[in-house]
């Protein structure tokens, strides 16, 4: 039975598995990552998958093992711990590793910046003068909206003559005109207009004085100064711009002989240079200074004006804000249309009719009423008062042919007049070819249009010429040049508009008697005679074409 028991148990030990039969094989070994895609590219705040396949050395995949990840550069790109690229900030490539079982792979990420869509510029002011400066700003934006921050923006203008801008965006004025300044960044663009205006607003010209009025209402003078005409106080003659005197600040001003005449930003009307013909209207002379060196006031010191017009004689008028007109200086023609004929040593009240604005010529003013409705009263021995006579009147009338004018300019015994469709009409003396139909000689007694002449936006006359400004800025000239006053390059009278040379630009002209100026976009121009240095080019040399008017602006 013992034996049976043994043989048993052997039977039993002899079909039992060993022990190593019962323990699982180990898992297989980690050959390789492979990590995909290999390369990838996103862009800033954009997002990637990237994918880990765990092989074993015969190539298989092998499941269910951990992988970590990570980056080589977390500022351009980070991994989360599932494979999920962000893109942070522009650059790469950046190495994105998967590890397991201690071996790794890796793809190549490269982040690439929101491309720029749009470009907001601005700018804290958008009317300048020449010399000042100011800052743009540039805000570029995706093609959502969303700010862009860290690109590179270049800067350019339309035209350097007007203005200039450096490679941070800040603009310098140079001359009067429009300038657009764009921006540019990676293909996008966006600009801002900036308006330039001239540091002359406004020229007064007189037989033998110039002065310019700046936008900051400062005055320069040039020319005759021994009666104290340039207003600097130094009695000298000057041949280049000199400031007036004081600390007043102008708004508008009128040239005459041997005196200008403005009006204050209070209002007030100043007058400075000879008091010939009481031009300086400060009272009867013997009573009164022979002439003043700075700006003083007239003896009128309550009413306040808007505008002021001198002839080149020495009769003035200036309006009041409600268009009354106040008159004063030499009244030998009944010029001053007071229904006197004697002088008149303080600006003193004229009757009605009201108007806009007042044009004074040597014999002879002109005026516009409400809606512009021209009248002109004075000497009319060559019809300047265009009322169809030749009769003298010391009283506004109405000149004939129910025309509207939005300028008026007086010469010596003739008008010409601007109306709002561009065209230029004339009456009066045609005896240097004033009246620009191509004739010289004869009278014309009412208004003719000036044919085959451009549409102007300004015309200004003195003496025996007429100068009109094309919106485009060229000038044109007729009538008396013996001085080179036309500024075509010659003396020869012209009696059609005839362009002064050169490929200046104006955005304003003036007319004296015997010399004209222009302001342009990069200076102030002079032509004609230059008696006493009226050119402000530094010499007493006539110059028969635009020649630049030296310092000060």
């Amino acid at each position: 039975m013992r034996r049976l028991l043994v043989l048993l148990l052997a039977i039993v030990i002899a079909c039992s598995p060993s022990p190593s039969e019962n323990t699982p094989p180990p898992p297989a070994a980690v050959a390789s990552v492979f990590v995909t895609p290999g390369t990838q590219s996103i862009a800033v705040g954009g997002t990637a998958s990237l994918t880990a396949a765990v092989k074993a050395s015969d190539g298989s995949v092998l499941t269910g093992r951990t992988v970590s990840w990570t980056t080589s550069a977390s500022g351009t790109a980070t991994v989360s711990g599932s494979g999920v690229v962000t893109g942070v900030s522009a650059g790469g490539p950046v190495t994105i590793t998967a590890t397991s079982g201690g071996k790794s792979g890796s793809a190549q990420v490269s982040v690439t910046a929101v491309p720029v869509a749009t470009i907001e510029v601005t700018a804290t002011k958008t009317t300048l003068s020449p010399g000042e400066k100011v800052q743009l700003a540039a805000v570029t934006k995706a093609a959502g909206g969303a700010v862009l921050t860290g690109r590179a923006v270049t800067w350019k203008t339309s035209s350097d003559a007007i203005g200039t801008v450096n490679s941070s965006g800040l603009v310098t004025a140079v001359g009067a005109g429009t300038l657009t300044v764009t921006a540019t960044s990676e293909g996008a663009g966006g600009s801002v207009v900036l308006t330039v205006s001239s540091s002359v607003k406004s020229l007064a010209l007189g037989p033998e004085n110039s002065c310019a009025l700046k936008s900051d209402g400062t005055v320069l003078c040039w020319g005759r100064g021994d009666e104290g005409g340039v207003g600097d106080q130094a009695n000298v003659d000057r041949s280049i711009p000199a400031s007036v005197s004081g600390n007043l600040r102008f708004q508008s001003l009128a040239g005459s002989q041997g005196r200008t005449c403005g009006i204050a930003t209070d209002g007030r009307l100043y007058c400075w240079g000879s008091n010939n013909n009481h031009g300086l209207g400060l009272g009867p002379l013997g009573s009164v200074p022979p002439f003043v060196s700075v700006p003083t006031k007239t003896a009128d010191t309550v009413t306040t004006f808007t505008s002021v017009s001198s002839s080149q004689q020495g009769s003035l008028c200036a309006l009041t804000n409600g268009g009354v007109r106040w008159c004063w200086g030499d009244n030998d023609n009944i010029e001053l249309g007071n229904g006197l004929s004697v002088d008149v040593t303080v600006p003193t009240r004229v009757a009605p009719p009201l108007f806009t604005t007042v044009a004074m010529g040597n014999y002879h003013g002109c005026a516009l009423a409400a809606g512009g409705v021209p009248w002109c009263w004075g000497y009319n021995g060559h019809g300047a008062i265009g009322d169809s006579s030749f009769v003298d009147s010391s009283v506004p009338k109405r000149v004939v042919g129910g025309h509207f004018f939005t300028t008026i300019v007086s010469l010596q015994d003739a008008t010409c007049a601007l109306k709002a469709d561009g065209s230029a009409w004339c009456w009066g003396s045609n005896d240097f070819g004033m009246s620009g139909d191509g004739t010289v000689g004869g009278n014309r007694y009412s208004p003719r249009i000036v044919p085959n002449a451009p549409a102007f936006v300004q015309l200004d006359g003195h003496g025996q010429y007429v100068c009109g400004r094309t919106g485009a800025g060229s000038a044109y000239c007729w009538g008396r040049n013996t001085q080179g006053q036309l500024g075509d390059g010659s003396t020869t009278n012209r009696s059609v508009p005839t362009p002064v040379a050169g490929s200046h630009l104006f955005v304003r002209i003036a007319t004296g008697t015997v010399h004209s100026c222009g302001i342009a976009a990069d200076a102030v121009y002079c032509w004609g005679a230059n008696t006493k240095g009226i050119l402000g080019d530094g010499t007493l040399t006539p110059r028969l074409v635009p020649t630049k008017v030296l310092g000060g602006f």
